[in-house]
């Protein structure tokens, strides 16, 4: 089958093929072995074209209902964790180290408490930073629908015991069936980031399972290269993926500083998916919001704007010089904000 895809040149240019199993976006939510910077340095490679991702409809079915499980499993190894707060009575008798002990033992209840109420109205509006990523890199993958045909082939495959499954689910069949069918990937390597047993080999944590390698060079004329987390695939694949990271930051704000005031809320989207700015990347682009935002006439627009000027100052205000600031405050004036309060 031909691929439904917002992405579809990438097929032909990319250079790797890529699919991720939906556990490796659950991780994200969970005590992954990967850290959120890791899957910022995937959109950059995608939306530039040296990767092409491939998102089988089953996964993102699989990621909407088990996203909320991960989390509140997360939150609940994290509760469970508490620190003691009874000590031996003869602890007592040593001061100041067992006032200071309770003390932070309180700030650290405290201050969980405000973090849990935050994530948790964060997950409940897509608002955490793992829900913009993975959004963000939905978008600009590779679709695959699964067919009727899909379907069959994915539950003959699961009667029969091949490879990837478990005894009690097809999803994973089904997401390997759907890699097979796009006409795209005739001739093709394939490239798996999967933690999960289903997809290896029974004598080797980091190889594939022999008979998915066998079907794919079949099936596809090509081979599958197979990694358990994302920092491994990026270390073999794109050692200079921080450069890269960086260039694509400086390419952006060369392109916001050049854009129209309508197409600066697109851009900046993707300069914050970024991040990591350095003092100079912050007032570059603070300074190109601030001059372009007066052209703006809709509200929403200003509002979007007021909010990436929070997030791009938050913990730089000293940089701001009083004429910048007075600026910014503009900004967030025309757009409802609270002028008194400045960009914090």
């Amino acid at each position: 089958m031909s691929l439904k895809s917002s992405n579809r040149s990438s097929n032909r240019r990319a250079d790797l093929h890529l699919f991720l199993d939906t556990g490796i976006y659950l991780s994200f939510y969970h005590y992954g072995k990967d850290d959120l910077d890791e899957l910022d340095k995937l959109i950059g490679l995608v939306e530039s074209e040296m990767v092409a991702l491939y998102l089988p409809q089953q996964v993102q079915y699989e990621y909407i209902r088990n996203r909320e499980n991960k989390f509140a499993d997360a939150l609940k190894r994290f509760t469970d964790s508490r620190l003691e707060k009874s000590f031996p009575r003869m602890f007592q008798d040593y001061e100041p180290e067992y006032s200071q002990i309770k003390e932070s033992v309180k700030t650290y209840e405290d201050t969980s408490a405000v973090l849990l109420r935050k994530l948790k109205e964060d997950f409940n509006t897509f608002s955490l930073k793992a829900d913009k990523v993975i959004s963000a890199l939905f978008k600009s993958a590779n679709k695959v629908e699964d067919t009727l045909d899909i379907f069959s082939k994915a539950h003959k495959r699961h009667l029969r015991g091949n490879p990837p499954g478990k005894k009690d689910s097809i999803g994973d069949s089904l997401n390997w069936e759907c890699l097979l069918s796009v006409y795209e990937l005739t001739g093709k390597d394939i490239w798996i980031v999967a933690e999960d047993k289903d997809w290896r080999g029974l004598n080797s944590d980091d190889v594939v399972s022999p008979f998915l390698a066998w079907e794919w060079k079949e099936e596809k004329r090509g081979s599958v290269k197979y990694y358990r987390t994302l920092t491994s695939f990026f270390g073999a694949n794109f050692p200079d993926i921080k450069l890269m990271t960086q260039r694509q930051k400086e390419r952006l704000i060369e392109e916001l500083k050049k854009s129209s005031a309508s197409g600066m809320k697109a851009i900046i989207s993707k300069l914050l998916l970024i991040g990591d700015f350095s003092d100079d990347e912050v007032l570059q682009i603070v300074d190109t919001v601030t001059r372009k935002s007066f052209q703006l006439d809709d509200s929403d627009d200003l509002v979007a704007l007021q909010e990436s000027v929070k997030q791009i100052v938050r913990g730089r205000e000293s940089l701001i010089d009083n004429q910048f600031k007075n600026a910014c405050l503009t900004l967030l004036g025309r757009a409802g904000g609270a002028p008194e309060s400045g960009p914090d």
